[in-house]
């Protein structure tokens, strides 16, 4: 009510109060939350942005890193920031019960949810936000497609054992500098290319045909002087990337799990 008040007819000497109440309405609105399912369990994360508040059945801590001791199934953790969080990581959470849709597309560059087998969906939750890093290993019960992370990542990409999620290599923009681990994907297939390669590969047991794995090979071998390690266990190539495969060598790759056919 003050504030309609002093909207509808500021005086001299409610000028300062209304620029200040202006202010606070501005800094309240912009103010992100996310809630978190979570089982009987310890719960730990870490997380990067402004004034961070986790909150958890009245505990409260501010600050970059929480620890809460979760003593009820079906409860949940809040996240509070200002706007949105640069950086989540959450490892080895057994109890975690969320969806990916409980981040509400708020993580802009970096989300390590590693190991955190009962997460639960769709890579376009995350509203292709993602800049530098996605770590999904071992959440075998996410779904969605590789084009959904709008070929953003540049640094590490984890998908290791999302059985589930489908793709081709392509939809990744061809930015990514470390890894990629695929391992157990089996519905993803295609060819990486692009302006950077990671320099840790892992394609085991993913759908890509011996014909793209020589083409990743081939294109691997073109852009790549650094040395770095190509693990494709259970796949095939031919002998089109024999000579690849020897220019890799010779740069100091570590080429391993393939079967020439």
């Amino acid at each position: 009510m003050l504030w309609e008040i002093l909207k509808a007819g500021r005086t001299n000497k409610s000028s300062d109060l209304f620029t200040r109440l202006a202010a606070r309405r501005v800094s309240v609105s912009k103010r992100g939350y996310i809630v978190l399912p979570h089982d009987i369990g310890t719960f730990n994360a870490t997380a990067k942005g402004n004034n961070i508040i986790w909150e958890y059945n009245g505990e409260r801590i501010q600050g970059n890193t929480c620890s809460f001791n979760i003593t009820n199934d079906y409860s949940t953790i809040r996240i509070a920031f200002d706007e949105a969080l640069e950086k989540l990581e959450i490892k080895n959470n057994n109890a975690l019960k969320a969806d990916l849709s409980d981040l509400g597309g708020k993580i802009t560059n970096y989300l390590n949810l590693y190991n955190c087998t009962k997460i639960t969906g769709d890579l376009a939750d995350l509203g292709g936000k993602i800049a530098n890093t996605l770590n999904l290993y071992n959440c075998p019960k996410i779904t969605g497609d590789l084009a959904a992370l709008g070929g953003k990542i540049t640094y590490l990409l984890s998908l290791y054992n999302c059985t589930n999620i489908t793709g081709d290599l392509a939809d990744l923009g061809g930015k990514i500098t470390y890894l990629l681990s695929l391992y157990n994907c089996a519905n993803i297939s295609g060819v990486y290319s692009g302006i950077a390669y990671p320099t840790t590969i892992n394609l085991s047991y993913t759908g890509v045909s011996a014909e793209e794995m020589d083409q990743n090979l081939i294109n691997l071998n073109e852009n790549m002087n650094k040395k770095g390690t190509f693990t494709a266990n259970g796949m095939s190539r031919t002998a089109a990337s024999d000579g690849a495969v020897a220019g890799l060598t010779a740069k100091g790759w570590t080429i391993t799990g393939l079967t020439k056919v």
